[in-house]
């Protein structure tokens, strides 16, 4: 994982760790949640439930979003070559560590 961050529907992250400067931790917080909140809104149109993830792959990462309770999501963001199954294994696992503490 190049990143794992805990941030709000709102794009500001609660904490965050990172252990490189690409990409922009900032922007993708800010960027993804905007796409989630319009994702949520669909949901809501077509009656289809909470998002409960997201998973954008690109040529350079792949960037997870889990929700851990309606107001915040995980973030992790991977190399390209990362596991994509493991790294959504640790996600669930962290989101209901921290559920009470957020909830």
């Amino acid at each position: 994982a190049l990143s794992v961050s805990v941030i709000g529907r709102d794009g500001i992250a609660v904490e965050r760790l990172a252990v490189s400067e690409e990409p922009n931790l900032d922007l993708a917080t800010a960027q993804l949640t905007d796409i989630a909140k319009k994702l949520q809104r669909a949901n809501e149109e077509l009656e289809a439930g909470e998002l409960c993830e997201m998973i954008q792959r690109t040529d350079r990462y792949i960037i997870i979003l889990s929700a851990i309770t309606h107001e915040y999501f995980l973030m992790m963001i991977l190399s390209a070559d990362g596991s994509l199954g493991r790294a959504r294994f640790e996600l669930r696992k962290a989101a209901v560590a921290f559920y009470d503490e957020l909830a």
